[in-house]
């Protein structure tokens, strides 16, 4: 049976149970893929139209949040997308879905570092489970997923911002994690958000979260910016740096 759990009706509350619920299907049969039916971001629940009876995750960034987490967390490959009938276009949503897994293939596939540097085999994804990703309550400051890839290096480089270096066709193994911060989900200024550089320069992955300790979710982690960019809620983090 599986653990009952209760959230707040907020974007990120919502994400953090989706994701639960996803882990918990995962560690029930962990052979047996995922793929998670996904509805277009602005899907409306029945045939009145009203704002009110949008999608629960409405306008907010936690939609692809929802997405992205999904991919690293539990390795899903296939996601099955539901529209309601009524709604039209009919290609409602298409275009963020889209968007949101191009940066997926980027990420996942190592399209997103400098050419040649790496390139990453997205069949030997395999989740993270740990002390890093764990799922503590529902009134966790942030959600964090991660996935361990094989990669093949195309030259002595860092791997693009804090990628690891690697002689050209050598193999190494590289951690990819996704990082959302709750505060920037909440109706008050959030000090939590990287600096620009911080991203674009692959630091220390070091966040303050909305009390105004920081914390480092990932011992070995720095900020990745591959280019791609479908959500201003959340960061990619890489590993080792």
């Amino acid at each position: 049976m599986g653990r009952v759990r209760t959230r707040a009706a907020t974007p990120f509350d919502v994400l953090l149970g989706n994701q639960a619920t996803l882990r918990d299907m995962r560690a029930a049969a962990p052979s047996v893929p995922i793929e998670p039916w996904v509805c277009p971001k602005q899907a409306v629940w029945n045939d009145r139209g009203s704002p009110k009876h949008a999608s629960w995750l409405g306008g907010s960034d936690m939609w692809q949040e929802n997405v992205l987490h999904a991919a690293v967390a539990v390795a899903a490959r296939t996601f099955l997308w539901w529209r309601p009938g009524a709604q039209r276009p009919e290609d409602m949503g298409f275009a963020l879905m889209s968007t949101v897994l191009a940066e997926l293939d980027g990420v996942l596939g190592g399209g997103g570092a400098p050419s040649g540097t790496w390139a990453c085999d997205v069949a030997s994804a395999a989740p993270i489970d740990g002390g890093a990703t764990a799922l503590l309550g529902s009134d966790d400051p942030y959600l964090i997923s991660g996935t361990s890839l094989s990669c093949v290096g195309g030259g002595r480089s860092r791997g693009g911002a804090g990628g690891p270096a690697v002689e050209g066709g050598a193999t190494t193994t590289r951690r990819v994690y996704r990082l959302t911060p709750r505060c920037l989900d909440e109706p008050r200024d959030c000090a939590a958000r990287p600096h620009a550089s911080a991203l674009a320069h692959g630091e220390r992955a070091t966040i303050k979260i909305a009390s105004g300790f920081e914390v480092t979710p990932v011992a070995d982690g720095c900020w990745w910016a591959p280019g791609a960019n479908s959500s201003a809620a959340g960061f990619w983090v890489v590993a080792p740096c």
